[in-house]
């Protein structure tokens, strides 16, 4: 998990840095991850976005063909590609209700979803977690499943402050879009925020994936 440096499970990731990287990433850059949650860049676009709705979150086309909401007040990292494919961008919100979206990519054929879960897993069990996996059904999408923990870490709408690790909710879902290709959504709340803890819901229940 963790790990600045080095690209390992997204779902892992949200330890030490929240560092969030993709499942067993060889060869992916040394320099992206590590740094994409904690610093906050200047908003780049995403291919589509609403304007902010009543309820404090945007719609999105992040990726392919995936659409799904993030708070309105996120700041949006930089795409990074890694070695084999994976594309991989952080949303960051830091008011009153904190959240960090990250939202990977890849292409037809390049790693089905049930890989990806079996790496996450791989991941997490070898950090002494181990998650409540659940199946779910994402609109437009197959294969889905929901991945659910607890850890303790500095996230990133801390990593500005002098601060020790807090407890942090995690959720994640896994799913192939109907061109081949295939998406995570892994979602960090604040667990005693109730309104951290309803946009995580609201993006998690917000993933559709589009016809190609």
């Amino acid at each position: 998990m963790k790990i600045p440096v080095r690209a390992a499970a997204a779902a892992t990731a949200v330890l030490a840095v929240l560092a969030l990287s993709a499942c067993g990433q060889s060869g992916a850059s040394d320099s992206s991850t590590a740094s994409a949650a904690a610093s906050a860049s200047q908003p780049s676009a995403s291919r589509d976005s609403d304007a902010a709705a009543s309820d404090g979150m945007m719609t999105l086309l992040p990726a392919g063909n995936l659409m799904l909401k993030v708070p309105a007040d996120a700041i949006t990292e930089a795409t990074t590609t890694y070695d084999d494919g994976m594309q991989q961008t952080y949303y960051d919100s830091r008011g009153g209700a904190p959240l960090t979206v990250a939202v990977e990519y890849y292409a037809a054929g390049a790693k089905p979803a049930a890989s990806i879960l079996t790496a996450e897993q791989q991941a997490l069990t070898a950090q002494s977690i181990q998650p409540k996996v659940t199946p779910t059904e994402v609109p437009g999408g197959t294969g889905g499943n929901r991945l659910d923990w607890q850890t303790t870490a500095i996230p990133p709408w801390l990593q500005d402050r002098k601060t020790s690790e807090v407890p942090i909710t995690c959720a994640g879902i896994i799913v192939d879009g109907p061109g081949g290709e295939s998406y995570g959504v892994y979602v960090f709340a604040d667990p005693k925020n109730q309104e951290s803890l309803r946009r995580m819901s609201s993006v998690l229940s917000s993933l559709t994936v589009n016809a190609s």
